[in-house]
């Protein structure tokens, strides 16, 4: 009778499709989810396209602003050490809600009270009370022991994180922490590329104002009338102008690359005499000056030059520079000669002393008349009396030759 009613059968089939339809709405919800995971698991694989060459307060804004949006977030919180000695750099972004209201630093300052300042060591998940608000945090580190920072995820939903949210925050972390490293290593590729850079340009600078100052050292060397050069304060030679080029048949590149090219042109009697002169000057600071007689490229004679030679100084008092000229004296030393031979070939007794009554001169009269020429100027007392002992001679011998003319 119920079969034919229908009664009871329609009941029990009713009661079958209720209980089917049950596990199909379910699973239409779970693959929604899946769904949704996989479209934002994709959004987050995408975001280092997005980072490259950006800083890292700009991945770490553009990620606070995804998580909380495509987790609906009450809350997202990351610190993120940006170099190695600098402070941290935290950030954080609330729902628009305004249900929590803490600052960055407050924020940090909680969460390592209450979980400890290793943030590798924090528990997966926990409850607790941030801006006033109860919230479940999933903390998730950047690099491999957090050494780059954490990532702090909050939501007012008891089962938060659930599996496909941990596995975003996971994605998340590794895709953030990547871009940091590559943003860290390419800021410091431009600091350095800065610096050098900076060194660059004022090593140009440097060396712009060197080259300017020995193209005004070189000009002012070529002003001067004789054989001139320069040297470093060690005394190697770094110019010389076409007079001593012309002269000494040197050019500037030998004399650069031979520090003893100018010895190659004195006299092989005057070498060793002029070199001690030479680095004693040098040594002391004090310059020097020296007669020697140099080779004349020309014709291949050795003349006499009077080589002088000073320290130019900085404001400092530190020697920058030796600067020398080397005059050539010949003509000088042949009319002295010249004259020499005439006060000798003259039968007048001439004697001069120095100021410290050394007799430095006698001619060949004085000589054989006062009997002084056996002894060397050098040899010979010094002293006032010598000194009047010789004009005492003179005067003898003046009024002497005055008599016999009258």
């Amino acid at each position: 009778m119920s079969s034919r009613t229908g009664g009871p059968g329609r009941l029990g089939s009713a009661r079958r499709r209720s209980n089917m339809e049950a596990p199909l709405e379910h699973s239409a919800e779970e693959i929604k989810r899946l769904q949704r995971c996989i479209s934002d698991l994709l959004s987050v694989l995408a975001l280092p396209a997005m980072w490259t060459g950006a800083e890292p307060t700009e991945i770490v804004c553009s990620l606070l602003d995804t998580l909380l949006a495509m987790l609906r977030l009450d809350l997202v919180y990351v610190r993120m050490k940006v170099g190695l000695e600098e402070t941290p750099i935290e950030m954080v972004r609330s729902a628009q809600s305004g249900k929590v209201k803490a600052s960055p630093s407050e924020i940090g300052a909680l969460l390592n009270h209450w979980l400890g300042a290793e943030a590798q060591r924090w528990p997966p998940s926990s409850r607790k009370l941030i801006g006033g608000t109860e919230l479940s945090i999933a903390p998730w580190p950047l690099g491999l022991q957090g050494e780059i920072g954490v990532i702090v995820a909050g939501s007012e939903r008891a089962e938060f994180p659930r599996e496909t949210e941990k596995l975003l925050l996971s994605v998340a972390a590794n895709q953030t922490s990547i871009a940091l490293k590559e943003a860290r290593l390419l800021s410091e590729q431009k600091r350095i590329a800065s610096e050098l850079d900076g060194r660059v340009a004022q090593r140009t600078a440097e060396l712009a104002a060197a080259n300017e100052e020995l193209q005004l050292r070189v000009s002012m060397l070529q002003q001067i009338p004789v054989a001139a050069w320069s040297a470093e304060p060690d005394g190697t030679p770094d110019i010389v102008n076409d007079r001593w080029q012309e002269y000494m048949g040197q050019t500037l590149d030998y004399v650069r690359s031979t520090p003893e090219a100018w010895m190659t042109a004195l006299h092989p009697e005057d070498r060793e005499r002029a070199a001690t002169v030479y680095w004693d000057g040098i040594r002391s600071g004090q310059g020097f000056t020296i007669e020697a007689r140099f080779r004349r490229a020309q014709d291949g004679t050795y003349r006499w030059h009077l080589n002088r030679a000073v320290a130019l100084r900085d404001a400092a008092g530190k020697i920058t520079r030796f600067v020398g000229t080397s005059t050539d004296i010949e003509d000088q030393k042949q009319s002295q000669r010249s004259l020499t031979s005439i006060i000798n070939a003259m039968p007048t007794l001439l004697a001069s002393a120095s100021p410290d009554g050394r007799g430095d001169f006698f001619n060949r009269a004085s000589n054989r008349r006062t009997r002084l020429g056996t002894q060397s100027p050098r040899a010979r007392p010094r002293g006032p009396a010598n000194s009047r002992s010789v004009a005492s001679v003179c005067r003898r011998q003046s009024h002497a030759a005055m008599a016999r003319a009258m």
